[in-house]
């Protein structure tokens, strides 16, 4: 499943030149980042904080009485092919707990924001 997202990162990110260079920089930042052990956020949180790298959202709704919140936190890497957004995100609901990870572009930024739902 991963190899598949990290295939599907590189055919939509992919092209010629530079681009080329900049998402086969960025799918090899994301997978150091998430795909080397399971994903856990306290683990990558802790990786970035050792990276220093500086945080862009740390978005979060307090858990209710149910146990049931939603966290996501993003930083800023600095890539020599240009700088790119790594978010991890966890949640726990009624139906158990989730977690995810995406990597985004300058480019995809546009119109983005930082409000929770």
């Amino acid at each position: 499943m991963r190899s598949a997202g990290l295939a599907l990162a590189l055919c939509l990110l992919g092209g010629a030149g530079q681009a080329g260079e900049r998402a086969a920089s960025l799918v090899n930042s994301f997978a150091v980042m998430c795909t080397l052990e399971p994903l856990d956020f306290a683990r990558s949180e802790a990786k970035a904080a050792a990276m220093k790298l500086p945080v862009r959202k740390d978005l979060r709704t307090p858990p209710d009485p149910s146990g049931q919140f939603i966290h996501s936190k993003s930083w800023l890497l600095p890539l020599k092919s240009g700088p790119y957004e790594f978010t991890i995100t966890e949640a726990r609901g009624p139906k158990g707990a989730r977690s995810g990870a995406a990597a985004s572009v300058p480019s995809t930024w546009t119109g983005m924001t930082s409000r929770p739902r």
